[in-house]
């Protein structure tokens, strides 16, 4: 069993007194649509995006911190890279059309253009594809 000390809890305790004073006073600052909650208004810049990017799937979902512990640099020839590479596909070919439509999803966008049924089977598969495999 665990146990913590007070300095332990402290911390904690701290920590998560940031969080809420952050998204507290950030959240003062934006709107009450989907847009600015989902999208950061699509306002946020290139340096939060890589950030919010490389936290999330680097270190969640991918687990790339247990893989590159356990085989080195070969972590950054199948996970890393490969990533750069389609990322920077992307915002050269679709970036831009992408922010035209003011979709929030790909489903959204294969609604608009395949119906509803397409909408729905798209996002099932999304929702697939973007879950970690323990949490399915």
């Amino acid at each position: 069993m665990i146990s913590f000390s007070f300095t332990d809890i402290l911390i904690i305790i701290s920590f998560f007194a940031a969080l809420l004073f952050i998204g507290f006073y950030s959240g003062r600052k934006t709107g009450s649509e989907a847009n600015d909650y989902l999208l950061s208004g699509r306002k946020i810049g290139l340096f939060l995006f890589v950030l919010t990017n490389v936290s999330t799937w680097y270190g969640g979902i991918l687990g790339v911190g247990e893989f590159t512990y356990r085989y080195g640099l070969v972590s950054w020839f199948t996970q890393g890279f490969p990533y750069y590479i389609f990322a920077f596909l992307f915002a050269m070919f679709f970036a831009k059309k992408i922010r035209k439509a003011s979709l929030f999803t790909i489903p959204d966008k294969l609604t608009e253009v395949y119906g509803k049924n397409v909408g729905l089977l798209s996002a099932v598969i999304v929702f697939v594809l973007v879950s970690p495999a323990p949490y399915l």
